[in-house]
């Protein structure tokens, strides 16, 4: 029997939070996205855009949008440690995975997994700290060789340190995963901030690249077409001011409840 094959291309999300279709129907309604020609703008155009919103999200609030492992280093504090049991780390900590002491490249200890714990709010991580938690969980055995993989006693000048440089390595889970919905409000301002770059260029098509008005006249009939564009604001100007004016109020909003207060060892 004959058959009959198809190659297909297609691609996913590739680590977008919102399409272009999404952000096209969110909006650009009532919007047409072509120039004089016709030519729609290439979908590859507006996901760029989105790309670039997401990471200065993820910079500015020092998130991770989408769910993924972390691994770092970081310094030692006795005081801080001692008195508190915790570590601190760059992104809020939805699973730990690990924790263990380096000397260098010497690995000294690394605790149970079992004693790793961190805070959550309906399942998403909501501090930038894993917390050690000894508990009953762990037999003997496999507890002594995880905290006393290497030996202290050719470190011993170290013992009083207050400090030892990156002596951490940590691993965890952070991000929100796709079973778990991104908050509405981030998602607005990534969508806006994005949306506001797709209105720049499309204003320059409305008639023209600095092109404010246009009339054509032919015997006795005329006919005048202006925009709001000028030589200092854009075709969508008036849309554009009310994104920017809603995102500086949302990311004051935002940078209280996810970055929150920034603590220093002193």
């Amino acid at each position: 029997m004959p058959t009959v094959n198809f190659t297909i291309k297609n691609k996913k999300n590739r680590g977008l939070i919102i399409n272009s279709n999404e952000l096209l129907a969110l909006y650009f309604y009532g919007i047409d996205i072509v120039n004089q020609q016709g030519t729609s703008l290439d979908p590859t155009t507006i996901e760029t855009y989105i790309r670039r919103a997401q990471q200065e999200m993820e910079k500015f609030l020092s998130i991770k949008l989408i769910k993924q492992v972390i691994s770092e280093r970081s310094d030692y504090y006795r005081d801080e440690f001692v008195g508190t049991g915790f570590v601190k780390t760059k992104y809020a900590v939805t699973e730990a995975l690990s924790l263990g002491g380096w000397v260098g490249d010497y690995n000294q200890l690394n605790y149970p997994k079992e004693w790793l714990t961190e805070n959550r709010t309906n399942g998403l991580g909501t501090a930038r700290q894993i917390v050690v938690v000894p508990n009953s969980n762990v037999n003997t055995v496999s507890m002594n060789a995880a905290l006393f993989a290497g030996s202290i006693m050719p470190y011993m000048g170290m013992v009083n340190s207050r400090q030892i440089g990156s002596y951490w390595r940590t691993s965890y889970i952070t991000g929100f995963g796709c079973g778990e919905e991104l908050p509405y409000d981030i998602l607005e301002v990534i969508g806006k901030t994005a949306s506001i770059n797709v209105f720049n260029m499309l204003g320059d098509t409305i008639l023209g690249s600095g092109i404010a008005s246009q009339s054509i006249s032919l015997d006795n009939l005329s006919q005048s077409i202006a925009s709001t564009a000028s030589a200092t604001s854009a075709g969508f100007g008036a849309r554009i001011i009310t994104y920017q004016k809603e995102i500086t109020e949302t990311l004051n909003r935002l940078k209280g409840v996810y970055k929150g207060i920034s603590l220093t060892s002193i």
